[in-house]
């Protein structure tokens, strides 16, 4: 570690920050696209205001805003991940060609990933404007009017109903949250059977599958030396096996891994899948 490392937190180097695939919005985005309308017109309305005629305006603005370019995703694949030519020439048992195409293959797959989760975060986003207007306007309906507040009488207290209806604002925003909650344990229930899927993968190396591998183990188990140090092993160190579990289960727990390090865990396997570009392969 050299000198000035306290300038960036006592750390000897910074790793640089994930670059996006996709530099604009796309054409399927129409939330996105829409909303980027309403911006442009905006700009319009207020093109060459404070700008005197004749006089050059000064560096790093504009009198007219750009368009914006919206980015259709196989042309752009096309025009980034180029196809051979000749695709006959290519060899299927060639190491170099197998991996060329898987390199193509794996950055189409990732810029078609990118598009998806925009997609998907401008569909939250929008749902979520809907929810906060829809609540507003709940909100508004269930401030009291001033009239009414005063003393109630005990024949308005009967006539009252037990139990006030659902607004069918309500309805949609209940139905959204249980579809929230639906989705997000069925979310949970499936990283939670990935992870222990991936604990069997890391264990089936352990597994007995053959009569010789059996035959060795039998014979490692039953041989007098490894049974007797075996058992004053057990019994020596049967106090600290709890600390040493605690360790284990706490060191996977902080950096994702299985095994007290030794194997990869689901949010390594995770973290790698989402922040691939196609070009680390």
């Amino acid at each position: 570690m050299g000198k000035g490392i306290a300038n960036h937190g006592f750390k000897s180097g910074l790793l640089p920050k994930t670059r996006p695939i996709l530099k604009g919005p796309t054409l399927r985005q129409k939330q996105l696209v829409d909303k980027f309308t309403k911006i442009t017109a905006k700009k319009q309305e207020t093109q060459n205001v404070g700008y005197a005629d004749g006089i050059k305006e000064p560096r790093g603005s504009r009198r007219v805003q750009p368009s914006t370019e919206y980015i259709d995703v196989e042309k752009f694949i096309l025009k980034t991940v180029p196809k051979p030519k000749d695709e006959s020439s290519l060899d299927s048992k060639n190491p170099k060609d197998v991996k060329a195409r898987t390199r193509r293959t794996y950055l189409e797959n990732a810029i078609r990933n990118a598009e998806t989760t925009a997609l998907y975060k401008e569909n939250l986003q929008h749902e979520k404007s809907l929810l906060e207007e829809a609540e507003s306007i709940i909100t508004k309906e269930d401030e009291p009017d001033q009239s009414l507040l005063t003393v109630p009488t005990i024949e308005g207290l009967l006539n009252l109903p037990l139990m006030r209806k659902r607004t069918d604002e309500e309805k949609k925003m209940l139905d959204m949250k249980r579809k929230y909650n639906r989705e997000t344990m069925e979310f949970r229930s499936k990283e939670h059977r990935l992870e222990k899927l991936l604990q069997l993968y890391h264990a089936s190396e352990n597994f007995i599958v053959t009569e010789e591998q059996l035959n060795k183990h039998i014979d490692k188990v039953f041989q007098m030396d490894d049974f007797k140090r075996s058992s004053t092993i057990s019994i020596y160190s049967h106090g600290d096996k709890a600390e040493t579990n605690l360790e284990s289960s706490l060191s996977d727990a902080l950096f994702g891994t299985l095994g007290n390090g030794r194997y990869v865990g689901l949010p390594i396997v995770k973290d790698y899948i989402q922040n691939s570009t196609g070009k680390k392969l």
